[in-house]
């Protein structure tokens, strides 16, 4: 129950009494008149008469207790005095024993909420992946899985997931359907997992670490496991972290890969959004989101880098491009380096600028600022979503960008973190901003 419709029926209970009793007042008055002027009656003024009628409500003995109009308007005054007895008890105490039955069943959902969700939080163990060795959070959790480890229902989880969305807690969660991480022509069926993601914003997750190269997920609301990918490309790389987590409505439907003025003007976080990203004055911006899904398209290769020229450039001619001149030959390395190692290591393919555009105006990375090199990898689903190696091809990204990119050839990955038993994201993480 909300604190605002709590706090309007309580006014609303104090206001009838306060009503009754100035409709009482002008009764005793009136029944004052009516009765001294007929009968003599023995009270002295309109107070006696006031408490008199009063004490009929309490019930508490009194020296009038016994009085009783004679006059036929008076005995009028006194039923109507009698009927409010029952109405000053009966509404008020019936709204208030309602709110207070609501309250008690309000807070006993709301324990039974808390409950599911630290239970939630446990069902998130960080797995170790065999590639690597790391523990990291899954990348989701089946709804069947969940019921089973549980022991409560499907309805449960999602009012649990609904509940961690309203609340104020770093770590939150949300559903999603992995049929529309599948091509259309397998016909997927449904399939329901929760997702757990980190918070720390209005728009999402941001993270400082100081590096010259920030990953940024625009995409992490709509888009399953892409927001772990890029999270833990981040943390592997020990670079700079923004993702949006969250919509500012409902009925939004935009991610921030492209930017509109009419949507800065309908969603007040992209401007948090952006600005962060300029706040951290990185010389490299890296823009991670998904490139297929259900619509029927299929791509021959998996991974697609976008350096902001026309679909089908591969050049580095078109003066538009998002890659400055001086470091076109550090992003060229860093490409033909990347792209070998995955055909190689995974038997992943690469395009660059062959399916996919970044020529448009809205493309997010013209508007990161005018000293920012900024490029998009669009992964395929088949690799964030469903290859098991995904944390070893996230290691081996990771190392390329900061031998080429990052020129940081004395990182060491963050092996003793990585390999930390436990729950979820870590908070200090999120707390540290």
């Amino acid at each position: 129950m909300k604190v605002d419709s709590f706090r309007f029926k309580i006014i609303i209970s104090v206001i009838l009494v306060l009503m009754i009793v100035g409709i009482n007042l002008l009764l005793s008055i009136m029944l004052y008149h009516i009765e001294t002027s007929n009968t003599g009656m023995q009270f002295k003024s309109y107070i006696d008469v006031f408490i008199w009628s009063m004490m009929l409500y309490l019930d508490v003995p009194w020296k009038y207790n016994d009085f009783i109009p004679v006059t036929d308007y008076g005995k009028i005054i006194y039923f109507v005095i009698a009927v409010l007895k029952i109405i000053i008890y009966a509404i008020p105490t019936g709204i208030l024993a309602g709110l207070l039955i609501k309250y008690l069943e309000n807070r006993q959902k709301f324990e039974e909420l808390k409950s599911n969700q630290k239970k939630l939080n446990k069902a998130f163990r960080r797995m170790q992946c065999r590639y690597t060795y790391w523990r990291t959070v899954p990348r989701y959790l089946s709804m069947t899985d969940l019921q089973i480890k549980l022991g409560i229902g499907a309805d449960k989880i999602i009012e649990t997931v609904d509940f961690s969305q309203k609340s104020n807690k770093e770590i939150r969660y949300r559903l999603r359907n992995l049929a529309d991480t599948l091509n259309i022509q397998h016909r997927p069926q449904d399939r329901l997992v929760v997702e757990q993601f980190p918070i720390n914003k209005v728009y999402g997750c941001f993270i400082n670490r100081n590096s010259n190269v920030t990953i940024v997920s625009t995409s992490s609301v709509e888009e399953a496991a892409t927001g772990t990918f890029a999270f833990y490309l981040a943390m592997v790389g020990g670079f700079n972290y923004v993702s949006k987590e969250v919509k500012a409505n409902p009925e939004e439907n935009f991610s921030y890969y492209n930017i509109d003025t009419n949507y800065i003007k309908s969603d007040k976080n992209i401007y948090h959004f952006l600005n962060d990203i300029k706040s951290l004055k990185s010389k490299w911006v890296i823009f991670i989101l998904s490139s297929d899904g259900k619509d029927g398209r299929i791509y021959p290769t998996q991974f697609h880098f976008l350096h902001g020229a026309k679909r089908g450039d591969s050049s580095y001619t078109d003066p538009n491009i998002t890659i400055k001149q001086k470091c076109i030959n550090d992003y060229d390395k860093f490409y033909k380096e990347i792209s070998q190692k995955l055909d190689q290591k995974y038997n992943l393919k690469s395009d660059q600028q062959m399916y996919h555009s970044a020529s448009s105006c809205k493309y997010i990375g013209r508007h990161v600022g005018d000293k920012v090199n900024a490029f998009t990898m669009r992964i395929a689903w088949s690799v964030t979503c469903w290859d098991d190696r995904y944390m070893d091809i996230i290691k081996t990204i990771a190392i390329d960008i900061n031998q080429y990119l990052a020129k940081n050839n004395r990182y060491k990955i963050p092996e003793d973190e990585l390999k930390e038993k436990g729950y979820g994201y870590k908070y200090q993480y999120l707390l540290s901003n």
